[in-house]
């Protein structure tokens, strides 16, 4: 009989009354050193990229093949190859390179760190994605499946040499049930890394992830069945970004802050039944972008063979609810200065793009907010719109006619498609520096318990009510107060529809802006020049954990 495992050792021993053996006995000290596959049973441990990347390979193919987990205590260094083991996007200079290749049933566990080296070759450009940990193309679902990480480090510092801009810890595609406990995707030196690479997967579940000082959290499309729970930002470029479309999401106790360049949250392009729940965020930019993708095509397939190109068939964003976000100075990174979006960008570059007959996002419930600080709320589109128990506290907004306040539901000409229908319920506005809220759409809105706080003079048109060039109803108000009780007449301005010449003149001024922020590029620095900003600083959130 040969033992391999300590369970099927202390089995024999316990039935064969050799439970008493000595410690020193050597019956049992070479059976539990042979049950655990480690990377230094081959080769790894010494800092060499070469032996360790090796190493990991050849240990995650005999964790494969025997079903036992590796067991990772030390520290490792993994570069990948100079062989791409398959184009990302089917984009020519988006060749993949692999580390260490995954296999179904793999398990990954211990208290290791993974350090980043340079590739056996220079990167040719920027468009190459790195995998420490990878699979291959597939296009077919569960392709793999049941492959976990547990308790890992994934530091990007530079120790080795500049990390390249696209490598993510783990990179997986066509993976059923992939599982990410305890993770530590972080960068101890310059800001790098990126954590998760995914798509075209099924019951992707995290756990308790800590993200710190990295460029990307998680960027994914073409997934079923994602939970995560438990997930930390500190300094990042952009925290979950769902690219593409995603089904069956639950997201719950997610914390964010010091965000840098974009800054966002959580970037949503498209799917459907999302539930995201207990949210904090604090010098961010967007909590939420929830938008229509002209490149969101119904299937992964589809969205490989279409070489970036938009379809009439996209997936928009339809069924999600967003409860219990606290949020300070969120949204300031963001060109209009946007907390949350809802929505394409009202310009003519987005309409040429986006369709104007597809689909809008629908049934998007945002409930349960506080927003301190920061910038605005803006509904581009959406159909059957909930926004209720909504707090916005100094909140500021672009020095803009059109969108210049803390809440916007604008629709836009009936020539770009897309309108604003649904309920408010249950808003606070708060110390105003600006309108309160414009609104711009038809009878299909419902507008019911409007609260705003400020001064009488400041008062005076907070809310101004219209309907878009072309519409032919105005959205239906009512239970409008100010500080409480009934608010005057004065509050509520009431807007006439544009002529067909401030409809020229506004998109040509569009048109200058846009042309000056491609010009001025990407800045770290929070656009307050572009935003009015209320008065007073707001009172730091509860340190994140």
């Amino acid at each position: 009989m040969i033992l391999t495992t300590r369970r099927e050792l202390i089995g024999f021993a316990g039935g064969t009354g050799l439970a008493g053996v000595m410690p020193g006995c050597s019956v049992a000290s070479p059976a539990v050193v042979a049950g655990e596959i480690t990377p230094e049973r081959f080769g790894a441990g010494n800092r060499d990229p070469v032996a360790d990347t090796m190493a990991w390979s050849r240990a995650v193919d005999e964790a494969a093949r025997s079903g036992r987990p590796v067991v990772a205590n030390g520290t490792y260094v993994l570069r990948v190859p100079a062989a791409s083991r398959w184009n990302w996007a089917r984009q020519p200079t988006g060749t993949v390179h692999v580390a260490v290749p995954l296999r179904s049933g793999v398990a990954i566990e211990g208290t290791g760190v993974i350090l980043v080296a340079p590739p056996e070759r220079a990167a040719l450009n920027k468009n190459e994605r790195h995998f420490l940990f990878g699979t291959d193309l597939n296009i077919r679902p569960g392709s793999l499946r049941d492959i976990t990480f547990d308790g890992l480090t994934f530091d990007f510092r530079d120790e080795y040499g500049p990390v390249h801009s696209y490598t993510y810890a783990i990179g997986a595609s066509g993976v059923d049930n992939l599982r990410r406990n305890n993770l530590k995707i972080v960068s101890t030196g310059a800001q790098a890394g990126r954590g998760l690479l995914s798509e075209n997967a099924r019951g992707r579940v995290d756990a308790g992830l800590t993200h710190r000082n990295i460029v990307q959290g998680t960027y994914s499309r073409y997934e079923r069945g994602v939970a995560m729970r438990g997930i930390r930002f500190d300094t990042f470029n952009e925290a979950m970004d769902f690219d593409g479309p995603c089904w069956d999401v639950s997201l719950d106790d997610l914390q964010f802050r010091n965000g840098r360049r974009e800054a966002q949250c959580i970037d949503i392009g498209g799917g459907s039944n999302w539930n995201v729940v207990n949210v904090t965020a604090q010098d961010t930019g967007a909590v939420v972008y929830i938008y229509r993708k002209a490149n969101a095509w119904p299937t992964y397939v589809q969205w490989l063979e279409s070489d970036g190109a938009g379809t009439a068939a996209y997936i928009a964003p339809t069924a999600m609810t967003f409860r219990g976000v606290r949020a300070i100075n969120a949204g300031w990174a963001a060109p209009n200065g946007e907390a949350v979006r809802i929505g394409s960008f009202r310009t003519r570059e987005v309409q040429r793009r986006v369709p104007a007959e597809g689909p809008l996002p629908r049934d998007i419930v945002l409930a349960d907010w506080i927003l301190t600080g920061g910038g605005q709320i803006a509904v581009n589109d959406c159909e059957n719109l909930t926004l209720t128990q909504i707090v916005l506290d100094r909140v500021g907004a672009p020095d803009d006619a059109a969108t210049g306040a803390a809440l916007v539901l604008r629709e836009g000409p009936l020539a770009s498609g897309g309108q604003v229908t649904g309920r408010v319920t249950d808003l606070t506005i708060r110390s105003l520096s600006s309108p309160a809220m414009i609104v711009v759409a038809g009878s299909g809105l419902e507008i019911d318990g409007v609260n705003i706080e400020a001064d009488s003079t400041r008062s005076q048109g907070a809310i101004r009510l219209g309907m878009r060039d072309g519409g032919q109803s105005m959205p239906v108000m009512s239970n409008t107060r100010l500080n409480g009780v009934a608010a005057p007449g004065s509050v509520v301005q009431v807007d006439q529809p544009r002529d067909a010449a401030s409809s020229v003149a506004e998109a040509a001024e569009e048109r200058r802006e846009r042309r000056r922020l491609r010009r001025s590029g990407p800045t770290l620095e929070r656009p307050a020049d572009r935003r009015r900003r209320p008065a007073g600083s707001p009172p730091p959130l509860p340190a994140l954990n």
